[in-house]
């Protein structure tokens, strides 16, 4: 069917048109119409095999003229369509590119975000192991007195305020972080994060009451030093916070690795 339609601008002509078979006894070429006039090596072989040319080589000449335009026009429209179809991947090329390039930047964003969420969250936490570390070094008889107390008292605020920084940060990192908080909420290491920095902020409460009283009877008495024994007994508490909150960073090293989650 399909040699059929290609055939079709030829067949019509080259059939209704008046034919006459090839006199084989001489080798004339003309009594071919101009249209099926064979070359005269081929006349030549048919005159010799002295047999008569059948019906379908005789427009057989005639059909590929008449197809030549048919299949340029073919090629003209194949290229046409090639062009068009580069047009389009070429289109494809730079809408995937441009998409590819959308995610790029705002993966590289949530990524950066959650950088920064990071290290503040970081620093605050080496902020109030730093603050504890020098409470201890401040509550000892040898380093007491009234200006001592003082300072506790501006020390102990700071550890107030950071306190409160890293459960800030760290909530904005668990809402808001690149990990979702899909990752946190069922993390059971997590929780046990958050109970150990409820531990250290309960262990607190007792060291700050105590520096709130005597910052009270430092300005009734300036000459006012805390006892030794009450020294002692706040040194231990805040030992203990910092055995506590060392627990945390290692805690938050099994979280990265997946540990929990079912990850790892």
């Amino acid at each position: 069917m399909v040699l059929l339609m290609i055939a079709a601008p030829a067949l019509v002509p080259a059939i209704t048109s008046p034919r006459r078979y090839i006199d084989h006894s001489t080798s004339s070429t003309a009594l071919l119409p101009p249209s099926g006039r064979r070359s005269e090596s081929v006349m030549r072989a048919s005159a010799t095999t002295k047999a008569r040319v059948p019906w379908r080589f005789r427009f057989s000449a005639a059909l590929l003229p008449s197809t030549a335009g048919f299949w340029a026009a073919v090629g003209d429209t194949t290229m046409g369509m090639k062009s068009t179809h580069a047009r389009s991947a070429r289109r494809r090329h730079r809408a995937t590119a441009e998409q590819v390039y959308s995610m790029r930047t705002s993966t590289t964003g949530a990524a950066m975000s959650d950088f920064l969420l990071a290290s503040i969250h970081h620093l605050f936490v080496f902020g109030i192991a730093a603050v504890l570390a020098a409470q201890l070094a401040l509550v000892r008889p040898a380093a007491m007195s009234s200006g001592t107390v003082r300072l506790l008292g501006r020390v102990d605020a700071a550890y107030g305020l950071l306190a409160l920084s890293i459960l800030a940060a760290g909530f904005i990192r668990v809402w808001f972080g690149a990990k979702g908080p899909d990752f946190y909420l069922h993390n059971p290491v997590f929780w046990a994060k958050i109970a150990a920095f409820g531990v250290v902020g309960l262990l607190s409460i007792r060291p700050s009451m105590r520096i709130a009283a005597w910052q009270k009877s430092v300005k009734a008495d300036s000459a006012f030093v805390p006892a030794q024994d009450e020294l002692g007994r706040l040194r231990r508490i805040l030992m203990g916070e910092l055995l506590v909150l060392a627990i945390i960073p290692v805690l938050a090293a099994a979280m990265a690795r997946g540990l929990g989650n079912g990850t790892a």
